[in-house]
């Protein structure tokens, strides 16, 4: 079978969901972070018996997390694409500054090499939380833009025999993103 063939049935393998799993060291910080902090719902906790390590799920909007203090703390870097990441970031910082915590201020920033404005929030076993806009059609008109812009500059320099130039050449000619521009070097090196 073709892959539009196997996608158009029923019984189509699909992936509908990811819930992560964390390792922490204390079920009072994770609540104390997760659920006082950043405001998710804590469904539920449980453990074997007294004294075993808490399971425990938290939940908010479209993203469930398991937090597990069985084991070592791991620092997984979870990427999680969000609608309003200014909104959100304000939230949590009003939220921070609310408790009297000093958990630090979360900022956005151009994440490399693309670029674009990620926050990231960390969790007091190291892992992390790196959310990001979701990619809007303006976004995603830009993108390709800025993508045409680069090839058009790349083939007036192969016009002039300059060559393909390297990605930090086309960002600078450009203004563009690192990201976009190594896309666009590997298309004509791919062509060459």
């Amino acid at each position: 079978e073709d892959k539009a063939t196997v996608a158009d049935r029923d019984d189509a393998p699909e992936i509908v969901s990811c819930t992560p799993a964390f390792r922490i060291s204390s079920a009072a910080r994770a609540i104390e972070h997760y659920v006082n902090w950043l405001g998710f719902t804590l469904d539920f906790q449980w453990r074997a018996a007294e004294g075993e390590p808490v399971l425990m799920r938290v939940s908010r909007d479209n993203l469930t997390l398991f937090l597990n203090e069985a084991g070592q703390a791991s620092g997984v870097i979870l990427r999680v694409y969000v609608r309003n990441l200014t909104g959100m970031v304000q939230e949590w910082n009003e939220s921070n500054e609310r408790s009297g915590k000093s958990s630090g201020t979360i900022k956005i920033i151009p994440e490399e090499p693309y670029r674009i404005p990620t926050a990231c929030v960390v969790d007091p076993d190291g892992n992390t939380l790196a959310l990001q806009e979701v990619e809007t059609k303006q976004m995603k008109t830009a993108r390709l833009e800025l993508a045409d812009k680069m090839r058009t500059c790349v083939n007036k320099r192969l016009k002039l025999g300059l060559g393909v130039p390297n990605v930090e050449l086309l960002v600078e000619e450009t203004g563009g993103s690192p990201g976009i521009a190594a896309e666009v070097v590997a298309e004509f090196a791919r062509n060459d």
